[in-house]
């Protein structure tokens, strides 16, 4: 506690308390003029002013880092879905095209026992040796290195052709 200046008046407080601070007087025809601030409180004010601003700067620096860091985890996050919706993709693409030849492969070997069945009844192939030859002759026929020649004791030779 410090005393007050001077009693200007018999209302006016001797000592100041802590809770009479920040309030106001008002005199009439007081006049203030010129101030001379000193050298001293000029730096100090000047350098809690740029304290002030550093660590206002600090601040933005490490909230800069925080968002920096989330938009990262939130890259990654993103980054992480999309490779996982084009992993789906894939694999659903390749269940699509393994089922697609299933189907081709089932639809071909269905039509090509239907064609071999009516073949053999057209042509009347009735025992199974016969059908086995003729299976057997279609087999070697399609393969690419393989060429067919025909003997009938008449040292007859040809290239029977491909499919």
């Amino acid at each position: 506690m410090r005393p007050c200046r001077a009693q200007v008046c018999s209302t006016c407080k001797v000592v100041c308390t802590a809770s009479d601070k920040g309030l106001n007087v008002e005199v009439k025809y007081f006049q203030l003029r010129r101030i001379r601030i000193p050298s001293d409180v000029e730096k100090q004010f000047i350098q809690a002013l740029v304290l002030q601003e550093q660590n206002e700067e600090e601040k933005l620096k490490q909230d800069a880092v925080v968002v920096r860091k989330e938009t990262s985890q939130k890259v990654l996050v993103i980054e992480n879905d999309a490779k996982e919706i084009s992993q789906n993709a894939t694999a659903q693409a390749t269940l699509i095209g393994s089922i697609a030849q299933a189907n081709y492969t089932a639809i071909l070997e269905s039509a090509r026992s239907d064609g071999l069945k009516r073949a053999f009844v057209e042509l009347n192939f009735n025992l199974q040796e016969h059908k086995n030859s003729f299976d057997y002759l279609r087999t070697i026929r399609g393969q690419d290195n393989t060429h067919l020649t025909v003997n009938f004791q008449q040292r007859i030779a040809g290239n029977l052709g491909t499919n």
